[in-house]
């Protein structure tokens, strides 16, 4: 996966898999979230894992989660596998490429990581090219938008181009008269989007760039002036929600925002609507404001599996699972299900992949990117559910 560039959404957006896994190449009937095999793998393992997550900041709730999730994917590890010695240098990298090439280098310099599990696209994005040279093993639960090839570094989300054009096919059927398309016109990913979005949407639509947070105001204005039948927005969690709170004030038929919305405007978000999603309810306060919303997902795990992690989970940190954190288990969970001491064995298991868990299904295309379903989400009742 080569080349460079940044992109800051949260990729957050972005993602994953376990429950029938393959341990050292033996399988695995695991559906509860722990390691099960027939063989406990009697050898002396040593793995130096570096985990790098944005744990300050606009996306800390949803690092800290994945990070609790793949730390209790290894404890499942080692109680099947006892004689494996399983280090982890965890770091902080604020979402930002400066803080996350330093950490990277430290990790590959000073600790001598054998493997690398991460979420942050831009970072990413800024030095694949060198991380694919130094050749471990790298997960990543987001986007990858450079270099996608066959190498060392695995996309545990799906591909994002997937849902936009999904989405945009509905919203085709649908037969608005006028949508108003909200994106940051300085994201390389969200241009991309939006022009997935172009070609997909067959309809008329208006257009605006919001690549400020101040712009909100100013955006929702001119959206309404358009008076448009559906508004679409892809951006940013914090941009995106300050937007909607604005377009909401202006669209509703009361004073106050908790009241029943102008039913002839629907609402549709990218997949930033379920990684932001902490910062939407910060900001809009109350998110039956958007109750009736539309956005797209990758699909999940059966609900068993589902249910069974949320529990496990729950019972041992003490809260509920935030979006993704099942992604950092199953991501965490491959990782260490291919792993073998020869790096280039361990690669190529894990391009083997077939397993499901409370994320859905794992599996991965010729240049390491997860195929994964897609699913159409509303929002009811101010969360995000399925129809």
């Amino acid at each position: 996966m080569k080349n460079k560039n940044i992109y800051s959404a949260v990729a957050i957006i972005i993602i994953i898999c376990l429950g029938i896994l393959f341990f050292n190449k033996i399988k695995s009937n695991d559906v509860s979230h722990t390691f099960k095999t027939g063989k406990v793998i009697q050898e002396k393992q040593k793995i130096k894992i570096g985990i790098m997550l944005p744990m300050s900041g606009d996306f800390a709730g949803i690092g800290e989660g994945i990070r609790n999730a793949a730390l209790m994917a290894i404890d499942d590890y080692k109680q099947i596998h006892p004689n494996a010695k399983i280090d982890t240098v965890i770091d902080d990298d604020k979402f930002d490429v400066k803080t996350g090439v330093g950490i990277y280098n430290k990790m590959m310099s000073l600790d001598h990581i054998d493997t690398l599990f991460m979420v942050s696209t831009p970072i990413l994005d800024a030095i694949h090219e060198q991380m694919t040279a130094d050749g471990l093993p790298i997960i990543s639960i987001g986007l990858q938008n450079y270099g996608i090839a066959v190498d060392n570094i695995f996309q545990t989300s799906g591909e994002p181009k997937a849902l936009i054009a999904d989405m945009a096919r509905f919203m085709t059927e649908k037969k608005y008269k006028k949508v108003a398309v909200i994106y940051n016109s300085k994201v390389t990913a969200d241009v991309g989007f939006y022009n997935i979005f172009k070609e997909n949407y067959s309809g008329i639509h208006v257009d605006y760039a919001l690549d400020s947070e101040a712009d909100a105001k100013n955006i929702a204005l001119k959206v309404k002036s358009e008076s448009p039948d559906a508004i679409l927005i892809m951006n940013m969690p914090t941009a995106g929600a300050r937007v909607t709170k604005e377009l909401k004030i202006l669209t509703t038929n009361t004073k106050s925002l908790s009241d029943k919305p102008n039913s002839n405007i629907d609402f549709y978000y990218d997949a930033q609507l379920s990684t932001g999603l902490t910062e939407y309810k910060k900001i809009l306060g109350d998110m039956k404001i958007i109750d009736g919303a539309y956005t797209v997902y990758l699909k999940s795990g059966s609900d068993e599996a589902v249910r069974d992690f949320n529990s496990k989970y729950k019972a041992k940190y003490g809260s509920d699972p935030l979006p993704f954190t099942d992604y950092g288990y199953d991501s965490m969970a491959t990782l260490l299900a291919s792993y073998d001491s020869n790096k280039a064995n361990w690669i190529k298991n894990i391009q083997k992949t077939n397993s499901r868990g409370p994320s859905g299904e794992m599996r991965f295309d010729a240049n390491g990117v997860r195929i994964q379903a897609l699913e159409m989400l509303r929002v009811r009742g101010g969360e995000i559910v399925k129809e």
